[in-house]
């Protein structure tokens, strides 16, 4: 039996029903329960899934994956469309060589002998991948306080330039990292975009990462590449066969959990486009309940401020007859 304290007060009270027998979605029998919860976190359960999205073992469903994708890729797009004057980069932090994730041998030994490679179907043994995986984001958040540290006392009072972060899996079947870095203006913020992407660089093997380090080029925001391909990273998330799919059907996958937070969006872009994961709830509410079709840009940051003003959020006669910008 095991000891739950919130179904325990749902027992005690006179209103609650108490059926015969209850039957988790793990198997387990918890007598007179009255209601399906969560192994892991004790959360209530809907057709066999938590409904915790930040539950450890069901959080990362497919999704919350597809709305974060959602979330992130809307907000780059329109904080590149917000600010006409930015620059972004793409840097991709790689995981470290054959040194420190040795190859699976019995998966490419049909081969007879030659040069390992992801590309040409090789893996790295997954009882090497599956501890850096764990610990991938972790190291990132140490690598990403140290060069924030160093950007502080070379640049005073700027801001790091960090945007967006988004983890993909390797063709060796590891995780890696792309990180968008970006400016609104020239001059102070450039440079601290810059010497951000320089301590990445400089500190990324001494926090585990591989020598190979694209930090890319400075390009506008509005055409950048690197906009472009940290929606399409975004993307994988969500779609079919993608990140969570392919990670969690790892042939001798001993860890079949996703890590957390395999994407991350920052306050500066949150703030200035009104695109975070509430207000994208919120839409999708919004449409559910009377097919209102509030756009992400600027629908979403106008929505904020008319109820900031307000003081009081929108009714659905409002919202359907607010005056949206272009989509």
């Amino acid at each position: 039996m095991v000891n739950r304290p919130q179904q325990q007060r749902l027992w005690d009270d006179p209103q609650w029903k108490k059926p015969d027998e209850t039957r988790s979605i793990s198997g387990e029998r918890y007598e007179g329960w009255g209601k399906l919860f969560c192994d892991e976190c004790g959360g209530s359960m809907w057709q066999g899934r938590c409904r915790n999205e930040h539950c450890p073992l069901d959080g990362k469903s497919q999704k919350a994956l597809n709305r974060k994708a959602r979330q992130l890729s809307e907000a780059c797009k329109a904080w590149a469309r917000l600010h006409g004057q930015a620059g972004s980069r793409m840097v991709t932090l790689t995981a470290p060589g054959a040194d420190v994730l040795p190859w699976d041998t019995t998966r490419c030994r049909d081969r007879g002998p030659h040069k390992h490679s992801g590309p040409h179907g090789c893996r790295v043994d997954r009882r090497y991948s599956v501890s850096w995986d764990e610990t991938v984001l972790e190291r990132w958040g140490k690598l990403n306080r140290a060069a924030r540290e160093r950007v502080r006392r070379r640049c005073r009072g700027a801001r790091s330039g960090l945007l967006a972060r988004v983890a993909e899996l390797h063709k060796r079947d590891v995780l890696h990292l792309h990180v968008l870095v970006g400016y609104e203006k020239p001059g102070i913020e450039r440079e601290a975009g810059e010497a951000y992407v320089e301590a990445l660089h400089v500190l990324a093997p001494k926090y585990g990462f591989g020598e190979q380090f694209d930090g890319g080029y400075w390009k506008s925001a509005g055409s950048a590449e690197s906009i472009s391909y940290i929606v399409k990273s975004a993307a994988y998330l969500s779609k079919p066969g993608g990140l969570k799919e392919r990670y969690e059907h790892l042939p001798g996958c001993l860890s079949p959990r996703l890590p957390g937070r395999v994407a991350y969006t920052a306050r500066r872009v949150t703030d200035d486009t009104g695109i975070t994961m509430r207000a994208v709830r919120r839409r999708g509410c919004v449409y559910g309940e009377s097919s209102v079709t509030v756009p992400f840009w600027p629908g979403l940051l106008e929505w904020r401020e008319y109820e900031r003003a307000l003081k009081r959020p929108l009714t659905t006669r409002e919202l359907k007859s607010a005056v949206w910008g272009p989509p």
